[in-house]
């Protein structure tokens, strides 16, 4: 009867099923699809979670590099943004939002602007202006965010940065990961001569990224339940209750602070320009105080998790039109349920049970600084040291060292030579008419005797006779590692070591900028400015100098060498033999020399106490270095020492001495042993 009925009710040989069976298989399907379902979603939300914490270990490489690169001594190797700029990535929120009620110049009137809008160089606000709140408008249907974005700071003057400090609730990116110039600012702002020009910060030579690819947007749709248009995002509201007026700061009726505002919650959503985690919520960023070691921080990342709530210190409370502060109210601090009034970042709190956190602490990176800035430093005091002995062979100049170096061969401090990167050459001063010798610049002849790439065939001279012992006897540095522009000396951080020639004091300023890579001294942009090494300030004002190590060379290191020669000749002859000495160059480049001759009344034996001498007062004064005393029969009186003449050089050397016992010497030369003379 069952398969008889079967068959008259399909008409055919195919089995079926009754409508019993099918209201049986659709629920067991109901109760399978209800047990299922929150599985699911768990597990999404597992999935989200895994690539949340991937894309905070991604941040985490580009902040401070692969945690398993080590060098041939076992070292960790810092690398990323703070490998390269030794500290954090600021961070950096969009425009700040101006007030309605604003009556002064806004960024459509740049020249002019009122101050206090969050503008660079000094980022400060005014609350009575602008909101405590990054700024955008829709183009075309999708968000953007007005530009230029604004550093972030912890300002402790006028705590203007209760909503957006570091340490406390902020919207801020670390944009320097995937920027240059993470300010974009568009314009140049103010009026000569103080115009802060676009595209404002610069993270300078020092930056080697991008770290990141600059994050987009993937679903801009994301947030169009909150608002698709300016009007739309100007209505939503701070609570539930419906719109009303939207004032930063206003915690008066929101218990739990600003996670409560729909217009942050759809912005948290607009992540072109904002690292995202795997909700496609912008990621929050932190930093902080370390409480657990004195003198660190702690760079934070903290996504908000699947519920996208979160509660955050604010610094303090706005009350009755005022600001109360608590400065303890920060990420930082352990937040304590018995005194919750203390502040500090609540992890138990129920909108924070899931959020996911990741935090980089300075100590994993500064002890390796520390330690690797000691050993650069020492590298750079090492190659300062050997400057030093390039030019005036000793690292005690002033107390009567030998001077192997270049002054005591040539008699003057190096030129300085520039890159004409228009040319492409090296040059000791510009091509213009007359030229203008440079005084900043490489010391390229202390390493070779073609400094002049403009010139080829242009040499330092040799030592030879006639210059008696002056002359160029180098190289005395190596030279450096590189080619055109890239042949310059470096200090141990491999920054270029800058040199500055002060003509009218006759010194020159050797300077590396340390660790920080910053100098204040003169400026950087002009090759000839006149330079005086005695207004470097080791203390300015901005501490940019504090860590330099500077090297200086003054005339009295290599200059005012002293010496006093008593000099007997046995079997001179009168009017004939004759002895000399050159004790320097002029400025005409000529031997500074002294010709003394045996007199006619003496008889063979010629002596002449203090026949040479160099004190203080010589002007212009001896030259410290080797020197030659010739002497030497002048047969045909011309004052020269001609090939043909019997002739000895002793050489002599000249100290710059503290003490002038130390100077004297006595010297004793039979001109018959050392002339052949006929009977």
């Amino acid at each position: 009867m069952r398969r008889a009925a079967r068959r008259h009710f399909h008409g055919s040989g195919t089995p079926g099923f009754t409508l019993l069976e099918v209201l049986l298989v659709l629920t067991i399907l109901g109760f399978l699809g209800a047990m299922i379902y929150p599985a699911v979603g768990l597990l999404n939300n597992r999935e989200r979670e895994r690539i949340t914490q991937a894309k905070m270990e991604e941040i985490r490489r580009a902040i401070v590099g692969d945690p398993d690169r080590f060098d041939e001594a076992g070292r960790r190797i810092i690398g990323g943004y703070v490998g390269d700029m030794g500290e954090w990535p600021d961070l950096w929120e969009a425009r700040a939002e101006i007030k309605p009620g604003f009556t002064g110049y806004g960024w459509d009137n740049p020249g002019n602007m009122s101050s206090g809008l969050g503008q660079g160089p000094d980022y400060a606000m005014n609350p009575a202006n602008v909101y405590f709140r990054p700024s955008g408008h829709f183009v075309k249907g999708r968000w953007q965010w007005h530009r230029p974005f604004r550093k972030l700071s912890n300002d402790t003057v006028n705590n203007y940065d209760h909503i957006g400090g570091l340490a406390t609730e902020n919207e801020g990116q670390p944009r320097g990961l995937w920027t240059r110039t993470p300010e974009e600012l568009p314009t140049n702002l103010g009026t000569a001569p103080d115009i802060y020009s676009a595209p404002g910060e610069d993270l300078g030579d020092r930056w080697r990224g991008p770290y990141l690819l600059p994050p987009v947007n993937h679903k801009p749709e994301a947030a169009s339940h909150y608002a698709a248009t300016d009007a739309e995002y100007a209505q939503l509201a701070p609570t539930a209750t419906g719109p009303k007026a939207w004032e930063d700061g206003d915690y008066t009726a929101l218990a739990g602070g600003e996670h409560f505002d729909e217009k942050e919650a759809f912005r948290l959503l607009q992540t072109d320009d904002r690292l995202a985690d795997g909700w496609n919520r912008a990621l929050r960023f932190f930093i902080t105080d370390d409480p657990d070691q004195d003198g660190e921080t702690i760079f934070w990342i903290l996504s908000e998790g699947a519920d996208g709530r979160a509660t955050y210190p604010t610094k303090g409370d706005w009350t009755g039109g005022n600001w109360i502060i608590n400065e303890d109210d920060t990420m930082a601090r352990e937040f304590d349920p018995d005194n919750p009034d203390l502040g500090g970042y609540n992890p138990k709190a129920p909108e924070n049970l899931d959020n996911i956190i990741m935090k980089i602490h300075s100590s994993e990176w500064r002890a390796i600084f520390a330690e690797q800035n000691r050993r650069k430093r020492q590298q750079t005091e090492v190659t300062l040291a050997a400057i030093r002995r390039a030019l005036v062979g000793t690292d005690t100049p002033a107390e009567g060292g030998f001077n192997s170096g270049f002054t005591g061969a040539m008699c003057r401090l190096p030129k300085l030579f520039h890159w004409r990167q228009a040319d492409l050459v090296w040059d000791d001063a510009t091509d213009e008419e007359p030229p203008v010798p440079y005084t900043k610049g490489q010391p390229r002849e202390l390493w070779t005797a073609r400094p002049y790439t403009a010139d080829p065939a242009h040499e330092l001279d040799p030592p030879a006779w006639g210059t008696w012992g002056i002359g160029w006897q180098g190289p005395y540095l190596p030279p450096p590692f590189g080619a055109g522009e890239k042949e310059i000396l470096r200090d141990g951080w491999g920054r270029e070591i800058l040199f500055f020639r002060d003509e009218t004091n006759n010194s020159l300023l050797v300077l590396s900028r340390g660790e920080d890579g910053r100098f204040d001294f003169g400026d950087d942009l002009d090759p000839t400015e006149p330079v005086d090494v005695t207004t470097y300030d080791p203390a300015d004002p901005d501490g940019w100098n504090a860590d330099n190590l500077v090297l200086r060379i003054d005339a009295n290191h290599w200059q005012g060498a002293r010496l006093t020669l008593h000099l007997t000749v046995l079997n001179a002859t009168p009017n004939v033999t004759k002895a000399m000495v050159a004790r320097g160059l002029n400025d005409s480049g000529d031997p500074l020399t002294e010709i003394l001759t045996a007199p006619d009344d003496l008889p063979d034996d010629w002596h002449v106490p203090s026949a040479f001498t160099y004190d203080a007062t010589t002007d212009p004064p001896a030259i410290s270095g080797t020197r030659q005393l010739v002497i030497w029969d002048d047969t045909n009186n011309n004052n020269q020492v001609d090939s043909d003449e019997d002739h000895i050089v002793i050489p002599l050397t000249l100290h710059v001495h503290k003490d002038l016992d130390n100077t004297l010497r006595y010297l004793t030369i039979d001109a018959d042993s050392h002339f052949p003379r006929e009977p």
